[in-house]
């Protein structure tokens, strides 16, 4: 299925599909973003998926190409992490990847990413795909990169400079704009 996100009244749709796969999941969900600010109920939805006891692991780039944002992103990884909720930081080339994968079987992937201008402003496209080919491929490549991109520790994310923490915070108070 073809999703999309306009200026018609479907601004919404995407997420809602999100959303809909996060409060199904049984065992693991993956997730890919270059550019990774969600919502409030995104992030309680990522955060109640993984008290449940489902894996949740999360890749976002080392270095964004796009620092404000990844800043606005810093943000909420204690919470998520608190949670227990794994994030990954990719350490490679320039991350650009935007895909989702629940339990093997359910898979999105395509222009938007888990911010708010892919919520609120870009006209975005995305596939979702439910079977047992493509959200199996895409999950195997993901486990490739989660595989060598180290995982935040809990301990040490919050014991980072507080300098970081200071603008991290305020690069999230701006995430509307970012």
């Amino acid at each position: 299925m073809v999703l999309r996100s306009n200026h018609s009244g479907t601004r919404m749709q995407i997420r809602a599909h999100v959303l809909h796969a996060l409060r199904q999941a049984k065992s693991q969900v993956l997730l890919a973003f270059a550019y990774f600010v969600p919502d409030r109920g995104l992030i309680r939805a990522l955060c109640e998926t993984a008290r449940r006891g489902v894996e949740v692991r999360i890749l976002v780039p080392a270095n964004s190409d796009l620092a404000s944002v990844q800043l606005a992103g810093e943000y909420i990884y204690e919470r998520l992490l608190a949670a227990g909720v794994h994030v990954h930081s990719w350490q490679d080339t320039h991350m650009h990847v935007k895909a989702a994968v629940v339990d093997r079987r359910w898979c999105l992937f395509g222009s938007y990413n888990l911010d708010f201008f892919s919520l609120i402003y870009n006209l975005e496209l995305v596939v979702e795909v439910i079977g047992e080919t493509t959200p199996v491929a895409i999950a195997d490549q993901l486990g490739q990169d989660f595989a060598k991109s180290p995982e935040i520790q809990l301990g040490q994310w919050r014991s980072r400079p507080l300098k970081d923490k200071a603008l991290s915070k305020i690069a999230y108070q701006f995430r509307w704009w970012l």
